[in-house]
């Protein structure tokens, strides 16, 4: 069985600890990390921190500059009907309008790409706040909550289409099941032996795009009947021959593959890994990663730094395979903490593989 988690990426190289926070000896130890901690994030509405005393007021009580970065699905700073409601990103993007504006109306939605349209903007929001709240307490400001949601991410991407002034363009975006793309040089085309998208910047490479075309009288004043002629044109020849034009001239020309394919590609075995690879995306498939599957993971060499070298990080560890440490560094005597393990205040772990079955 092959895993491709986003978990085993996100938890790489930390350590892990299992404990109750619903039982006072729990609520106690967790309490003792407090005063050593920067930045605490949790998946949780208000009514669930509430319910296990993690608001920020309890929490400044004993760190006044300990940062909350809280995310959730429906929150924010007002309350409303769905405020403390479970969700994920379908659900959201459902919300929000997303996939009727991507489906092309409410009888044809269309989940927006599959790999987290709002989870992972969601997620960068949250990593903005989280920055702006450690600026704020570098300035004195002492601790704050730093906060994000996946219906503020969906909002967000949807600010172009909720106002009206005086001015403003037609709400024209292309949308639903056959769309290929915005414009006649924005669009998917068809190759002789497969798929590309054409990307022209009209600002800058029109001109380019225009001599690299020259034998096919492109009018590019009706935009259907340049759609026509460039798709008639491109069904005669294969892609490579249209990307050493287009390559030729600046004119970005990426042919279309499915994610698994990419991956494939650009995949590299653990024990063979490049991290100077040219790839600007790469996977690492780890055959014999200790939670008992084969696991790929995203390389961490998208961006690399000037004047540091790319390190790679360890496996993500088994929830609850620090307990024992942690508890030891916080003066429990290994006596005292295998009574609490007898007691199911802390755990090792709470299933036999990483995650339960």
């Amino acid at each position: 069985m092959e895993f491709n988690c986003v978990w085993h990426a996100s938890n790489q190289s930390k350590q892990s600890l299992l404990l109750d926070l619903k039982s006072p000896e729990g609520k106690a130890l967790f309490e003792k990390l407090l005063p050593q901690t920067d930045v605490i994030t949790v998946n949780a509405s208000d009514e669930q921190l509430q319910r296990l005393g993690l608001t920020l007021e309890a929490l400044r009580e004993i760190n006044p500059e300990l940062i909350l970065c809280q995310f959730d699905a429906y929150g924010g700073p007002k309350v409303g009907p769905r405020s403390n409601h479970p969700g994920y990103d379908d659900l959201v993007q459902a919300t929000t309008g997303i996939m009727s504006r991507f489906g092309g109306g409410m009888d044809t939605p269309e989940e927006h790409a599959h790999f987290g349209t709002i989870d992972v903007l969601g997620g960068y929001c949250a990593a903005f706040a989280v920055g702006v709240a450690l600026v704020n307490r570098a300035k004195g400001n002492g601790g704050s909550v730093a906060r994000s949601s996946l219906v503020a991410a969906g909002q967000l991407i949807q600010v172009p289409f909720m106002y009206d002034f005086k001015g403003r363009a037609p709400f024209n975006e292309p949308s639903g099941r056959e769309v290929k793309g915005v414009d006649a040089l924005y669009r998917c085309y068809q190759a002789s032996d497969g798929w590309f998208f054409l990307a022209v910047d009209r600002d800058t490479r029109l001109e380019a795009f225009l001599a690299a075309v020259h034998p096919l009288m492109v009018d590019l004043s009706n935009n259907t009947a340049t759609e026509k002629c460039l798709e008639e044109s491109f069904r005669a020849m294969p892609m490579e021959h249209w990307r050493n034009v287009f390559r030729a001239k600046d004119i970005g020309c990426q042919p279309l593959a499915r994610m698994s394919d990419l991956r494939e590609k650009v995949l590299m075995k653990e024990d063979s890994i490049d991290l100077n690879s040219s790839s600007s995306v790469a996977f690492i498939r780890y055959a014999n990663h200790p939670c008992g599957y084969a696991v790929n993971l995203i390389a961490p060499n998208a961006i690399r730094t000037k004047h540091a070298s790319i390190t790679l990080p360890g496996p993500m560890p088994k929830y609850g395979t620090h307990t024992r440490e942690i508890l030891l560094k916080l003066g429990q005597s290994p006596d005292d903490i295998e009574l609490l393990i007898d007691k199911g205040i802390v755990a090792t772990e709470w299933s036999k593989r990483y995650l339960p079955d």
